[in-house]
């Protein structure tokens, strides 16, 4: 199959926000004891840390992570560089990769991706008409969101600081070493029966929840190879006013996924884009597009 070119709107471009700031650092590699509060480092070499414009003040939020990130740092930004302190950091197996589901999409998930940065800049700080709608629902905190593909979390929880009521979701293997272990790295955990307000009630009631600065987080498993009915209550999956997911090519090319969202009726519109430099890959367009399903 023959699949169009997609060319993005040159009015559509943006340029980096200065106010978002990102860069990562090599970590120790601590011991396996789980009776070690800080277990989570053991496996994460790699600490990725964003300061984000809240309507207040800036945020600083701090994630561990198996890989550096990719396409997310600016030159002028603070980037992990091998040495001869962190080499066996560098070179060392992956911890996950006899457990029960981790597949290549898990494995991909322990570093921060290419659209990291502008998904959050989107919701935060971008100067977009089309996004001044969610950024004035994040505000109001008047927003729930579901995270498909979350990684390490750092979109999800980004979101939950301006605001939202956030569910973080991916495989399994990502949930409980990832996704889990760095909502409790940055903010204590709240449960569910303790918390206030209707703000939570689209959660899952088994799991605990992170309040993260001005909203919610919360970590739950969902692969998106089997039906979701299957997976969420039906009182969580029906409350999202959002999804958000990022996708950088690798399972599926954008102008196919481009086609097959037309060919569902769903409307799908770029919204924004900028081109960014991929270690390795050179420099590549990165877009964000809205999707929405086909009215009934």
């Amino acid at each position: 199959m023959v699949h169009s070119k997609f060319t993005p709107d040159p009015l559509c471009y943006v340029p980096i926000n200065s106010k978002l700031k990102c860069e990562e650092e090599w970590t120790p590699v601590y011991g396996t004891d789980e009776s070690d509060d800080d277990d989570f480092h053991h496996c994460s070499p790699i600490t990725f840390h964003i300061t984000l414009p809240t309507r207040h003040h800036y945020v600083k939020l701090s994630f561990n992570c198996q890989d550096k990130s990719s396409g997310v740092l600016l030159p002028s930004e603070p980037v992990a560089l091998p040495s001869a302190d962190n080499a066996d950091n560098e070179n060392m197996s992956d911890p996950f990769f006899f457990e029960k589901g981790f597949y290549l999409e898990a494995k991909t998930g322990f570093q921060p991706w290419p659209g990291t940065r502008l998904m959050i800049e989107a919701f935060t700080c971008m100067k977009n008409k089309r996004m001044e709608y969610w950024q004035t629902r994040l505000a109001s905190k008047d927003l729930t969101i579901l995270e498909v593909g979350a990684g390490v979390g750092i979109v999800g929880a980004c979101l939950a600081a301006v605001g939202g009521n956030v569910l973080l979701t991916d495989l399994q293997v990502l949930v409980e070493h990832s996704i889990g272990p760095n909502l409790k790295r940055n903010e204590h955990r709240v449960n569910k029966d303790n918390a206030r307000g209707k703000h939570l009630d689209f959660f899952i009631g088994s799991h605990e929840c992170s309040h993260i600065e001005d909203g919610w987080a919360q970590a739950a498993v969902l692969d998106w190879y089997e039906p979701i009915a299957e997976q969420l209550p039906h009182t969580t999956s029906s409350a999202f006013d959002v999804i958000v997911a990022n996708m950088m090519g690798v399972f599926i090319g954008m102008e196919e996924l481009l086609e097959r969202i037309v060919q569902r009726g769903w409307g799908v519109e770029c919204v924004a884009w900028r081109t960014i430099a991929v270690e390795g890959d050179g420099e590549q367009n990165l877009h964000l597009f809205e999707i929405t399903p086909a009215k009934s």
